[in-house]
Formats: C-alpha cells, sequence, structure tokens
C-alpha cells in the first residue's frame, strides 16, 4: 500500500503539471482553437462513459491490478501520444486513449486496494490515497506552470507530456505487481463464485443458482442505487461545483483579487493534508455510514459561509472564504476515508468492479452537469442566492447518505446485494 500511495502521488503529479493546460494546448499551441479543445474534453468523457461498464466487468473477471494496470498504461499512451500530436485526427485519438484507460481504472480501483489492505485499514488507506492525489496535482500544476512561462513555447508543452506519461509507468508497474502478489499466495480471483471459497459439506444439497448475477444483480441492490446517488450528488453539488461555479462567485465577490482565489485553493490543499492526520483517526471510530454523512453537512455548512461572505468585505471576506475552503476540505476527507470501504460492504468481492463502475458512471453524470447547473444558477441569480441554492442542493447528497445509513451495512452479516436479490445464495444457504 505505501508503495501504491507513492506511485499515485507520482501520477498525480504529472498529470496535474499538464491537465490545466491541455486546454491551452490543444487550441492555441496546436492552433485548432477553443472548439476542439472542448471535443478534446468531450471525447473523453463519451469514451469513458461508454467503456465503463466493460471496465468494471474486466475488474471482477481477472485480477484488479492488472485490469488498472492496463487502464494506467492506456491512459499513458494518450498522453505519449499528445506529445506528437499535429491535428484534431491525433487529439481525438488521445481521448479515446485516454477516456478509455480512465474506464479500466477507475472500476478496478477499489479491488485493487482492497486487495493489499485488510478491512480496518481501508478508510485510512482511501484517505491517504486521495491526500496522495490532491498533493501531487497541486505540485504538478506549479511546476507545470512555471516550465511553461520559461518561454519553451510549443515543445515545452510536448516534453510535459511525454514527462507525465513517463510518471504512470511506475504506478503500472506497481498494480501489475499487485496481482502477482496475490498469485503467489495463493488466492482465489475475484471471479471464482463464492461457493467455491467454501468446501462443499458431504452429503449436504446443492445449494440454488442465484437468481441474478452481473449487472443485474448489482443494478438490484437497493444499497449500490443508493451508493451511486451519493456519488452523483457529491459530484454534482460538491467537486464540480468548487472548479467551476465557486470560483466565479469568488469573482464576482472580490473582482480582481486573483490572489483570493489563488489562496481558497492553498487553504483548501492544505486542511486535506492536515485533517488527514486530525480528522480521519476520530472517523475510523464512527459507522462508517455516518462518517459518509458528515462529507455533505460540511459542505452545507460550507456554502453557507459562502453566502456570508457575500455581507462582507476585506479581511473579513477572505476570512469567511477561507472557512469555506477548511469546511469543503473536510467534507472531502469524510468522503473519501468513507465511500469505497462503505461500498465494499455492500457488495461481494466477485461483483465489487462492476458496483464500482456503476458508481464511476454516476460521478460521470455528476461531473458532467455540475459546472453547467454552477453556471446556469449564476447566470440567473445574485452570488448570495447561488451560494444558498448550492447550500440547499448538498442537501440532497445528505438524504441520499441518510438512505444508505439506512441499510445499516456495518451490521448487517450478508452484503447489500446478497439481501436485495431474495434468492441470492451463499455457501452457507440462503441469506
Amino acid at each position: 500500500m505505501r508503495v501504491l500511495l507513492v506511485s499515485f502521488g507520482l501520477s498525480s503529479f504529472g498529470n496535474g503539471a499538464v491537465l490545466p493546460l491541455t486546454a491551452v494546448y490543444v487550441s492555441e499551441q496546436l492552433g485548432l482553437g477553443l472548439p476542439w479543445a472542448g471535443r478534446y474534453f468531450g471525447a473523453i468523457a463519451l469514451t469513458s462513459f461508454v467503456l465503463t461498464p466493460l471496465g468494471g466487468r474486466l475488474a471482477d473477471l481477472r485480477r484488479p491490478g492488472a485490469a488498472a494496470a492496463t487502464g494506467v498504461l492506456l491512459t499513458a499512451s494518450g498522453y505519449l501520444l499528445l506529445a506528437a500530436a499535429d491535428g484534431w485526427a491525433v487529439v481525438l485519438v488521445c481521448a479515446a486513449l485516454v477516456g478509455a484507460g480512465n474506464a479500466l481504472f477507475y472500476p478496478a480501483l477499489a479491488p485493487t486496494i482492497g486487495a493489499v489492505t485488510v478491512e480496518s485499514e481501508r478508510q485510512r488507506a482511501f484517505s491517504l490515497r486521495y491526500t496522495a492525489m490532491n498533493v501531487g496535482a497541486g505540485l504538478g500544476a506549479g511546476a507545470g506552470a512555471l516550465f511553461v512561462a520559461g518561454g519553451h513555447g510549443v515543445h515545452g508543452y510536448r516534453l510535459l507530456y511525454v514527462l507525465d506519461a513517463l510518471t504512470f509507468v511506475p504506478l503500472a508497474l506497481t498494480l501489475l505487481r499487485t496481482g502477482q502478489r496475490r498469485a503467489a499466495e495463493g488466492d482465489l480471483p475475484p471471479n471464482a463464485p463464492p461457493a467455491s471459497r467454501v468446501p462443499a459439506t458431504p452429503g449436504a444439497p446443492a445449494a440454488p443458482a442465484p437468481a441474478a448475477s452481473g449487472y443485474l444483480a448489482v443494478l438490484g441492490s437497493r444499497a449500490v442505487l443508493g451508493m451511486a446517488a451519493v456519488q452523483c450528488g457529491a459530484m454534482l453539488f460538491g467537486y464540480a461545483q468548487f472548479e467551476s461555479s465557486v470560483p466565479l462567485l469568488v469573482r464576482r465577490s472580490a473582482p480582481g483579487s486573483l490572489y483570493l482565489l489563488s489562496g481558497i485553493v492553498v487553504v483548501n490543499t492544505v486542511a486535506v493534508v492536515v485533517l488527514q492526520r486530525l480528522l480521519v483517526p476520530r472517523l475510523r471510530r464512527w459507522p462508517q455510514a455516518t462518517a459518509l454523512l458528515l462529507a455533505p453537512s460540511c459542505w452545507v455548512a460550507a456554502y453557507c459561509c459562502g453566502a456570508l461572505s457575500v455581507l462582507l468585505s476585506g479581511t473579513a471576506l477572505a476570512a469567511a472564504l477561507a472557512v469555506f475552503a477548511a469546511l469543503f476540505a473536510a467534507g472531502e476527507t469524510a468522503y473519501a476515508c468513507s465511500f469505497y470501504p462503505l461500498l465494499m460492504k455492500a457488495v461481494p468481492r466477485h461483483l465489487l468492479g462492476r458496483a464500482s463502475a456503476i458508481t464511476s458512471l454516476a460521478s460521470n453524470v455528476g461531473s458532467t452537469a455540475g459546472p453547467a447547473v454552477g453556471v446556469a444558477l449564476l447566470t440567473h441569480t445574485s452570488p448570495g442566492w447561488t451560494w444558498s441554492l448550492l447550500a440547499a442542493s448538498a442537501t440532497a447528497t445528505a438524504a441520499a447518505c441518510l438512505m444508505v445509513r439506512s441499510a445499516r451495512l456495518e451490521s448487517a452479516e450478508a452484503p447489500a446485494v446478497a439481501r436485495s436479490v431474495p434468492d441470492f445464495q451463499s455457501p452457507e444457504g440462503p441469506r
């Protein structure tokens, strides 16, 4: 797990160095214009959305580390090809490769981390992974901006994409190593049916076949659908708003103050790192569904601080927005350490890849619609009303968390998918 965390941080550093610059590279350096920059990101989202169900199935049928490594290598190939792009056709191929890589990687993420941790360690492991990703991306964004500011022109951008592709190689090798280690320990493959894990009792009647399998079983689970709703809401009313509408709201409140925008990002990043050490150990003593509920609750409080900032100016305005950034970071920390461990309680291991694929699709929907929703609110209402409406919208995510919490996954002996399909059988008989 330690090696995985270092690899995650390194790949996030490389990705952070190029992501803020990709629109500039495609539109200006390659001379394709802003429309093609939008098409590039749209092609990534579309490819990922179409192929994610396949990625979930591969994560269940094969070693999750191998599926995740394949996704990482596809992403690296996309960025490496983007370094040599000279026209719109190559740019679209690059987008398809990156989208396909995301489609394979994200459904396999939870099964891969689950393969190298025990249940008591998973909250901390996922939180550390999120922290490594944030710190790496932040440092990479700063390094990339400084590098291209040196006046290297298009060749500087191309070199950045080559370096970005290289930072994915250690992660791919680590993920492959994870799969090899599990095979060496004699572990059963993830696609092994549950009955194969318990020796048959002589003379016992054979268990009937499950009534549903694969995506039918996952989609029949109210708990998994609840987790998908939580994921969609977290992206739609949380992360996407922080990246899109919040900067516009801050610009409305303090025109011309770029330092204030940068300060919010810095406070948020530092708070994520600090809260990982202060908050996560306490959250590990809570039920995971309760910890998950804390995330949208913190975002509601953060948006209320944003609404208060509209009435302030000067130092008071900056202080209110700093509290907003810290509260939002607390929500991110709670969400990162509880969502995937709770999802892993909701489904049997041999369906975890498919369940992750369902939540990844929900994430895509939320992150795609989120910026449009935020901008529409800001266009038709005042900043104070926009902050308030975002706070009210975040309560929808809290409601979805309450629905998941009502399933009481921590106290249940059977996975939620097993409970949601009445005829689902385990090696011990009907549950």
